[in-house]
Protein backbone atom coordinates (compact mmCIF):
# COMPACT_ATOMS: atom_id res chain seq x y z
CA UNK A 1 0.00 0.00 0.00
CA UNK A 2 1.72 3.32 -1.13
CA UNK A 3 1.62 6.25 1.63
CA UNK A 4 3.22 6.81 4.96
CA UNK A 5 4.62 4.31 7.45
CA UNK A 6 2.86 3.96 10.70
CA UNK A 7 4.80 6.31 13.15
CA UNK A 8 4.92 4.53 16.61
CA UNK A 9 6.39 6.67 19.47
CA UNK A 10 9.11 4.70 21.21
CA UNK A 11 8.56 4.88 25.16
CA UNK A 12 11.87 5.09 26.17
CA UNK A 13 12.22 8.07 23.83
CA UNK A 14 8.74 9.74 25.19
CA UNK A 15 9.97 9.22 29.11
CA UNK A 16 13.51 11.05 28.09
CA UNK A 17 11.42 13.75 26.33
CA UNK A 18 9.25 14.07 29.22
CA UNK A 19 12.08 14.03 32.13
CA UNK A 20 13.94 16.42 29.80
CA UNK A 21 10.94 18.98 28.96
CA UNK A 22 9.94 18.76 33.19
CA UNK A 23 13.65 20.85 33.75
CA UNK A 24 11.88 23.59 32.36
CA UNK A 25 8.10 23.76 31.23
CA UNK A 26 5.78 23.49 33.97
CA UNK A 27 3.82 20.07 34.60
CA UNK A 28 0.20 21.77 33.37
CA UNK A 29 1.91 22.74 30.43
CA UNK A 30 3.12 18.95 29.10
CA UNK A 31 0.51 16.72 28.23
CA UNK A 32 1.51 13.27 28.37
CA UNK A 33 0.70 10.72 27.26
CA UNK A 34 -0.79 12.77 24.37
CA UNK A 35 -3.79 12.26 21.87
CA UNK A 36 -2.93 9.14 19.00
CA UNK A 37 -3.84 11.07 16.32
CA UNK A 38 -4.35 9.79 12.51
CA UNK A 39 -2.21 12.17 10.26
CA UNK A 40 0.42 11.08 7.82
CA UNK A 41 3.94 12.05 8.87
CA UNK A 42 7.11 11.63 7.19
CA UNK A 43 9.01 11.39 10.61
CA UNK A 44 8.12 7.73 10.65
CA UNK A 45 10.81 7.04 8.09
CA UNK A 46 12.94 7.86 10.92
CA UNK A 47 11.31 5.95 13.75
CA UNK A 48 11.32 2.99 11.36
CA UNK A 49 14.69 2.84 11.82
CA UNK A 50 15.98 3.85 14.91
CA UNK A 51 14.13 4.43 17.93
CA UNK A 52 12.31 8.41 18.56
CA UNK A 53 9.54 9.87 19.28
CA UNK A 54 7.21 12.97 17.48
CA UNK A 55 7.06 15.92 19.78
CA UNK A 56 4.08 18.32 19.50
CA UNK A 57 5.08 21.82 20.24
CA UNK A 58 1.99 24.12 21.41
CA UNK A 59 2.24 27.38 20.08
CA UNK A 60 -1.59 28.56 21.02
CA UNK A 61 -1.86 31.91 22.64
CA UNK A 62 -5.63 33.34 22.67
CA UNK A 63 -3.51 36.82 24.03
CA UNK A 64 -2.37 37.30 20.81
CA UNK A 65 -5.08 35.48 18.86
CA UNK A 66 -3.02 32.44 17.93
CA UNK A 67 -5.71 30.76 17.97
CA UNK A 68 -6.06 29.01 14.73
CA UNK A 69 -4.95 25.82 13.43
CA UNK A 70 -2.27 24.86 11.07
CA UNK A 71 -3.93 24.92 7.64
CA UNK A 72 -5.98 27.61 8.78
CA UNK A 73 -6.01 30.60 6.21
CA UNK A 74 -5.66 33.15 9.65
CA UNK A 75 -3.24 30.38 11.63
CA UNK A 76 -0.70 32.40 13.54
CA UNK A 77 1.92 31.00 15.78
CA UNK A 78 3.16 32.48 19.17
CA UNK A 79 6.98 33.20 17.96
CA UNK A 80 7.89 32.30 21.95
CA UNK A 81 7.08 28.91 21.33
CA UNK A 82 10.30 28.54 18.98
CA UNK A 83 12.47 29.10 22.23
CA UNK A 84 10.76 26.51 23.92
CA UNK A 85 11.35 23.78 21.02
CA UNK A 86 15.09 24.98 20.53
CA UNK A 87 15.84 24.31 24.43
CA UNK A 88 13.89 21.00 24.48
CA UNK A 89 15.68 20.19 21.02
CA UNK A 90 19.41 20.79 22.24
CA UNK A 91 18.84 19.55 25.72
CA UNK A 92 17.97 16.30 24.31
CA UNK A 93 20.93 16.49 21.75
CA UNK A 94 23.36 16.29 24.88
Amino acid sequence: QEGYPILVNDLSSELRVVDTAKKFIEERDIHYPGETVMFGEDFAYYTNKIPGCFIQLGCRNEEKDCIYPLHHPCFNLDEECMKVGMKLFTSLCT
